[in-house]
């Protein structure tokens, strides 16, 4: 029990800390020249979970890796791994790559075309001079673990995309390390085996209890994925936290476009009760939310943004009228189609609202689909339930 308090109150014991996490890191600064890259990071990830870092090209994503890596130096800020302190500018820490505990796994694999899988995967233990007897043992042990018992002998050109991907995996795994980096390990696949390889390396890094950060461009990787999803752009955190969370309830604009499809609409807040929030769109349309936890008063009469997801909008195609049972008084419009995607499964609909000048983005299952074409006049419905405010800033 003492043990376990100490670990929830992190008490830093010198270059070492009792924690539940593998990976802490306190505010953490890096620039090239004037250029920021990361700005005041602070993260922590628990013991065996995987961590997704997204964000569009440019936010700091690979930045921070390489600096939890040991690849570059930070300009300030700490990094522990395991415990360990490996980074400290302050204190003049700077534990080198090769002595973090960490396994990482790049975009392109890296892996040595003129070894076989078995010399490619042996390779860190062999600089770290392990027996060979304890490197045959570990190699035959991983390459089993990954799917790859047989392929000893191969070389990488005589691979598939994913058996060069286990490869590479079983590489950084071979030396049983306390953190994992996958650098966008998917991106270089086809979009089918891209799937098939989200699922089995999630079920790996959690067989094997490895606490994983994975970084990613790819939305819908990171969501299929993490367990926590950390969101960069231009160098900073805008949010972070569990991945339903940040898909229902972002902060801001620029999260809620980014996960999903999202309608974001500016309005203002002209009523506040108990249970819902009224907001009016362009002086022509009422949003009724259901309210969800405390809210600021002073955002009364304030302007705001109102978002909800493409799935959640409700569509008859035909028009709906009061006597129809599915039609309700809030959250319902007339509109227009003014295109419609074929995606397999859904189909991406953009609707034009009547009279308001808004459009809207609706994803529609196929089954549900055969009415909506492009010209057809529809009826619109978003549930109360499913609309999530957000502050304009300042």
């Amino acid at each position: 029990m003492e043990i376990y308090i100490l670990a929830l109150l992190y008490i830093k014991l010198g270059c070492y800390i009792i924690t539940e996490r593998d990976l802490i890191i306190h505010d953490l600064n890096k620039k090239y020249g004037n250029v920021i890259a990361l700005k005041d990071i602070n993260i922590e990830v628990e013991r065996g979970s995987i961590a997704g870092i997204l964000g569009p090209t440019g936010s700091g994503k690979t930045t921070l890796l390489k600096c939890i890596a040991g690849i570059e130096i930070p300009d300030s800020g700490e990094i522990y791994i395991g415990g360990n302190l490996v980074t400290s500018v302050k204190e003049g820490i700077y534990v080198r790559p090769e002595k973090r505990a960490i396994g990482m796994v790049f975009q392109s694999y890296a892996l040595w075309p003129h070894m076989s899988v078995y010399e490619n995967v042996a390779f860190p233990l062999k600089v770290r001079g392990l027996a060979r007897s304890e490197i045959d043992r570990r190699v035959k042990e991983i390459l089993s673990i990954v799917g790859l018992k047989g392929f000893e002998r191969r070389y990488p050109h005589q691979l598939s995309g994913g058996q060069q991907q286990r490869v590479a995996l079983a590489r950084a795994l071979v030396y049983e390390p306390k953190l994992l980096l996958l650098d966008e390990p998917l991106s270089n696949i086809d979009a089918k085996l891209r799937l098939e390889l989200r699922s089995w390396i999630r079920g790996l890094v959690k067989r094997l209890g490895i606490t994983t950060l994975y970084v990613t461009h790819d939305q819908a990787e990171a969501l299929s994925m993490a367990d926590k999803i950390i969101i960069l752009n231009k160098g900073t955190i805008v949010q972070q936290g569990r991945p339903e969370e940040l898909y229902r309830r972002p902060v801001n604009p620029f999260v809620a476009d980014f996960l999903g499809t999202a309608n974001i609409l500016e309005g203002v807040l002209i009523d506040i009760t108990d249970y819902t929030l009224r907001v009016k769109i362009n002086d022509k349309i009422l949003f009724e939310i259901k309210r969800n936890g405390e809210i600021d008063p002073l955002l009364k009469n304030k302007r705001i943004y109102l978002t909800f997801k493409g799935e959640d909008i409700e569509i008859t195609g035909s028009r709906a009228n009061e006597k129809e049972p599915w039609y309700e008084k809030y959250n319902v419009f007339k509109g227009v189609v003014r295109e419609a995607l074929f995606e397999g499964p859904f189909i991406r609909v953009i609707i034009d609202l009547e009279e308001t000048g808004l459009e809207i983005k609706a994803i529609v299952p196929r089954e549900k689909s055969r009415q909506i074409y492009i010209g057809s006049s529809i009826t619109v419905k978003i549930d109360p339930e499913n609309i999530h405010i957000m502050p304009v800033a300042p």
